[in-house]
């Protein structure tokens, strides 16, 4: 039995509406309540939902979000960390792993029912603010990593917004990708663009966030930086910045200590 599908999640919504708006608080009745108020019921799973609802207790979900794909959401996110399915297991690897571990799934029906509810929770191809902190969040459960999510997604939304700017400034026809959400293994955040006398071509750029003039550069993101060379940049940022500060490889490369016969680093802070 999966609970990753639409007819659960707004079967749930709907028997904890009808609970906050009887006196009694009795599930069984919220369920019976809103089977009935709604005829369309068929489309609803109402037993499941009312399982769920009954093995984490309702004050678990919520009803309190902006709009009902909020909702969807949240509840989504936390039926997922309360089941921990087999298909989660490779968030921390990005978006599109957690799409191919579905796709993988025995089972087709279900797997085509999971990828449904993250499309109608516009969870599998949007790119904006809300549907990155959902899977980033995701990801640092996983990860028991406790680091500044939203500070992350603030340098790679600053960065998101001058490389539109700068695209235009240069008439560059082209719009900056995102990539970070969907592969985190790349050892960069964003694809954007440049252009000589002859061609565009791709620069990768991994954005980094911070109000010590610090920042964490990883031994992935240095082998990035090593592959795209002088196609590669960290642009920094702080609560005060109207532009980043842009380390290009060749001064990236100052700062990096060289890995001997018997040792090696992963992470390196770096002061700018």
């Amino acid at each position: 039995m999966s609970y990753f599908s639409i007819s659960v999640l707004e079967a749930l919504r709907l028997i904890l509406i009808s609970f906050q708006n009887i006196n009694n608080k009795d599930l069984y009745e919220a369920k019976t309540l809103a089977e009935i108020s709604n005829p369309t019921k068929s489309k609803y799973d109402f037993d499941s939902a009312y399982r769920l609802i009954n093995e984490y207790g309702e004050e678990y979900f919520t009803t309190q979000e902006d709009n009902e794909i909020q909702i969807l959401r949240s509840n989504l996110f936390k039926i997922v960390i309360a089941s921990n399915p087999t298909w989660i297991k490779k968030v921390s690897l990005g978006r599109q792993f957690v799409l191919n571990s579905i796709n993988e799934l025995n089972n087709n029906v279900e797997s085509n029912e999971i990828l449904h509810t993250l499309e109608v929770c516009k969870l599998k191809n949007s790119n904006d603010i809300d549907t990155v902190l959902w899977w980033k969040r995701l990801s640092e459960h996983y990860r028991n990593n406790d680091t500044n999510i939203e500070k992350g997604i603030d340098g790679e939304f600053l960065t998101l917004k001058y490389e539109i700017n700068k695209l235009n400034e240069l008439r560059i026809n082209k719009t900056p990708i995102l990539r970070s959400i969907d592969d985190e293994t790349l050892g960069y955040d964003i694809l954007s663009f440049r252009k000589n006398s002859k061609d565009t071509y791709e620069i990768y750029i991994e954005a980094k966030f911070s109000n010590n003039n610090k920042f964490f550069l990883t031994k992935n993101e240095w082998n990035a930086a090593n592959k795209y060379m002088d196609n590669y940049f960290i642009y920094f940022w702080s609560e005060d910045f109207h532009e980043p500060k842009v380390i290009s490889f060749a001064k990236l490369k100052l700062y990096i200590l060289e890995d001997k016969e018997n040792s090696t680093w992963d992470k390196l802070i770096i002061s700018i």
